[in-house]
């Protein structure tokens, strides 16, 4: 038997086994108990007190069938529940329309893939997720990196006038906490389409959540389930139009598996209850404001200007070493190297959520600057 050769031409990655013992505590690789300072779940919102008792409820009340898989949408149509839940999200979002996909990756992927083929061009910010590069460079369309936060989208059009366009951007990058904000507008070029890539701040702005960076008004939005709302699944809102190609040539809508109902039905509560948590919003928007100006302090370059905070320590440091200094003084956090970073500019993600306290922050910044 003939096994493939593994030559990666980086660090290998490890993949630590982590439980989740409350919402800012875990249990590492089934014996170390450690703050953890890194997760997703912005709002920690799967230990909100309202949130548990919906799921109770639901839980409680769905037919078994609502626990299993249908298949593909192709195969197997869609559920009254999926249908009802990107409904909802369309108007919380004040978009025409909305598709449900199982992942954020997933649904990125099926728009790249979309704008990719039907599109002469588009316009690719370099903080792009790696699912949605994968998924423009599926079709013929000239794909056109760009740096959204340092040129407007009139300026970067210019040159394409008279063809399709499609501009793609995400609004805060997962890792470094970079906000991009969508300067200018699109006049005068009625064959181009913005998108923008929420998954890491739905959730998290303006007074319910639902706000963009500095008020962008993207023509679609790619809004997660899975950071801030602590569930999973992810919804493209914006013209019917958009969704119905979407639902046409999006492949990982047409042919993969679809999520069980129940989740649906969860997703839908999720975003119910996250529009009332403005108080936790705050009181992580603090911690990370907090958390940059002790770095400063410190001497310790970071990026980042809402909840999360990028922490770039020097390239000769040892991911594995920086890392198990970190947990001896107990703290989880990673370090994302290459190819998920730049070689020469490795990161560390610190994201608090409102169950954190302000007392972390000292503790935190000490162990990160004996480190560097």
């Amino acid at each position: 038997m003939k096994l493939p050769r593994l030559d990666l031409g980086w660090q290998e990655r490890t993949y630590d086994v982590v439980q989740p013992l409350s919402a800012t505590e875990i249990l590492w690789n089934t014996h170390d108990r450690l703050t953890q300072v890194c997760s997703t779940q912005y709002l920690a919102l799967p230990w909100s007190l309202e949130f548990q008792e919906a799921r109770r409820r639901i839980c409680a009340e769905s037919p078994p069938s609502d626990f299993g898989s249908l298949g593909s949408h192709y195969l197997a149509g869609t559920h009254p529940a999926k249908v009802a839940f990107e409904r909802s999200v369309a108007t919380a979002c004040q978009a025409e329309d909305a598709v449900g996909f199982s992942s954020g990756w997933s649904a990125n992927f099926a728009v790249g893939e979309l704008l990719s083929t039907c599109y002469d061009v588009v316009l690719s910010d370099v903080r792009n997720h790696n699912s949605l590069i994968r998924g423009l460079a599926r079709g013929p369309a000239a794909i056109m990196p760009i740096d959204l936060a340092t040129h407007t989208i009139a300026t970067a059009l210019e040159p394409h006038e008279g063809k399709r366009v499609a501009v793609v951007a995400t609004s805060i990058h997962g890792l470094t906490g970079e906000t991009v904000v969508l300067k200018g507008a699109a006049e005068g070029f009625q064959e181009c389409l913005v998108v923008l890539d929420e998954v890491h701040s739905f959730g998290m702005l303006g007074r319910d959540g639902l706000a963009t960076p500095e008020g962008a008004k993207p023509d679609v939005r790619v809004v997660g389930f899975s950071k801030a709302l602590g569930v999973a699944g992810c919804v493209v809102c914006g013209p019917a139009a958009f969704t119905h190609a979407l639902r046409q040539l999006g492949s990982p809508f047409v042919f993969s598996t679809v999520a069980p109902p129940v989740l649906w039905n969860l997703c839908a509560e999720a975003l119910s209850v996250c529009r009332h948590m403005g108080a936790q919003r705050e009181k992580a928007l603090s911690l990370a404001k907090a958390l940059r100006k002790g770095l400063e302090s410190a001497g310790i370059t970071f990026s980042g200007e809402h909840h999360i905070t990028g922490i770039f320590p020097p390239p000769t440091t040892s991911a594995a070493a920086l890392e198990e200094a970190l947990r001896k003084d107990g703290f989880y956090l990673k370090v994302s190297q290459f190819p998920s970073r730049p070689r020469e500019l490795p990161c560390i993600r610190v994201a608090f959520n409102p169950f954190h306290t302000d007392e972390l922050i000292r503790p935190l910044i000490t162990s990160l600057a004996s480190q560097a």
